[in-house]
């Protein structure tokens, strides 16, 4: 039998997203600890009246310590993005929703969710660098 702590910590090097049936694990890998990050998902509701055509993504909102942080259609791994952008967390922290979905933070920073065929995570990456070369008008 596996206890807490060392199912914690497979998981963490395992690196990927599960269900968590434990209501918090604290992972302890030899003197470093590992944090809990926990973030808050709500489904955002369209404004009525809302339109039937064009972009109609579903989105989320999603809550950090008590703030809104942002709001994005793969929420799990847009706020990884924004979590380790900020400073708020570590590559090897666990990232906890509400929803009981779990992982390391870098694992979901690394991902984004393919809507091609059946959804399933792949691997993210970033949109390049807008280089602008001049002014709108054409003039240097």
């Amino acid at each position: 039998m596996v206890g807490q702590g060392e199912a914690a910590r497979r998981l963490a090097l395992h690196g990927g997203a599960r269900r968590c049936l434990a209501r918090h694990c604290v992972a302890q890998q030899g003197k470093d600890f590992m944090t809990d990050v926990i973030i808050r998902i709500e489904r955002k509701l369209p404004i009525p009246p809302s339109p039937r055509t064009g972009n109609n993504e579903q989105q989320y909102r999603v809550f950090f310590e008590g703030e809104e942080i942002g709001v994005w259609r793969v929420p799990e791994c847009s706020a990884a993005r924004w979590l380790l952008a900020n400073g708020k967390a570590e590559r090897a922290d666990t990232l906890r929703t509400d929803r009981g979905l779990h992982g390391a933070v870098g694992w979901f920073a690394d991902r984004t969710v393919s809507e091609k065929g059946s959804p399933r995570h792949v691997k993210w990456v970033a949109m390049p660098p807008r280089v602008f070369t001049g002014t709108a008008s054409g003039e240097n």
